[in-house]
Order: structure tokens, then C-alpha cells, then sequence
């Protein structure tokens, strides 16, 4: 039987704030933390933590016989919480790379 595992890619791009002719000089900062923090908490608790509980659920369920791997950019792990879009929680089992 063929193996397949599934890759799922996480990306959030930095989102600039509006930076004016007469800010040149005077504000070094050109990030919109605000809007960074709110759109990426929005989507960690619609998406990403719903998906990551299913996921978690699916490979519970299978004893380890479900896979999948993340791969998370630099900006999207630079602006998740932590634990980083509740990657952070561990399945035990047979699929626990210390078993």
C-alpha cells in the first residue's frame, strides 16, 4: 500500500502601515504590528487551530497511520503566538519521533 503524507504550508505576509513623505527621517518603523497581531489571531482561531485539532484527531484516531507535516515561513512564525498556531502539542504514540 502506498504512503502518502499530506504538506501543508503556512504563510502570513508582514502588512506595512501607511508611511508618508513626512515620516522619512523621523519613524524607522515600517511594519503595522496592530494589523500583524489582529489578522494573525483571526485566522489562528478560524483556521489554523480548528484545522491543527482535526488533524491531531485524525492522526489519534489512526494510531499514527495518518501523517502530515508543516512548514511554517519565517513571517508566519515570526507573527504566531506561542506556541506557534498550537503547533506546539504532541502526539504519543507510535508516531512520536522519540518512540
Amino acid at each position: 500500500m502506498k504512503t502518502i503524507c499530506f504538506y501543508f504550508q503556512v504563510h502570513q505576509p508582514w502588512r506595512l502601515k501607511r508611511y508618508r513623505f513626512f515620516d522619512m527621517g523621523r519613524d524607522h518603523n515600517y511594519l503595522d504590528d496592530l494589523t500583524n497581531r489582529s489578522i494573525m489571531q483571526k485566522i489562528a482561531r478560524e483556521c489554523y487551530l480548528p484545522m491543527n485539532a482535526l488533524l491531531f484527531n485524525l492522526i489519534r484516531q489512526s494510531e499514527g497511520r495518518f501523517r502530515c507535516t508543516f512548514s511554517l515561513t519565517g513571517p508566519a512564525f515570526g507573527q504566531s503566538p506561542d506556541p506557534p498556531c498550537g503547533q506546539k502539542k504532541r502526539c504519543e504514540g507510535p508516531m512520536d519521533p522519540g518512540a
